[in-house]
């Protein structure tokens, strides 16, 4: 008999800020944390994310009102590094973030 291994959730964010998590990160954006379970993943995502004016996206801090991209990666490590020191039993931080989708050792 063999045990099933769950995946773990990865907590990703699009460009526009977009903050997305699941097994398969979607092209393009930057992974971040990773977590063991998908509800504590998306309820750290529902408690420490901005809301859209949607009411059905939520949003890194920073990252769409960022100049640069400079400034939206900073936005984002220092929202990864906040959520993982408030959720340390659930959260580990992805360091260096990577591109989902990015071709190994190049830039997305």
């Amino acid at each position: 008999m063999t045990t099933l291994q769950k995946k773990p959730v990865l907590i990703a964010i699009h460009p526009s800020g977009q903050v997305v998590w699941g097994q398969t990160p979607p092209k393009g954006t930057l992974v971040i944390a990773r977590a063991n379970r998908y509800r504590a993943a998306r309820t750290i995502v529902e408690v420490r994310s901005r809301h859209a004016y949607d009411g059905k996206r939520y949003l890194c801090p920073g990252v769409p009102e960022a100049d640069s991209d400079e400034a939206a990666m900073a936005a984002a490590i220092g929202w990864r590094d906040w959520i993982c020191r408030g959720y340390p039993d659930d959260l580990t931080p992805i360091d260096p973030p990577y591109v989902a989708g990015a071709p190994a050792g190049g830039a997305a």
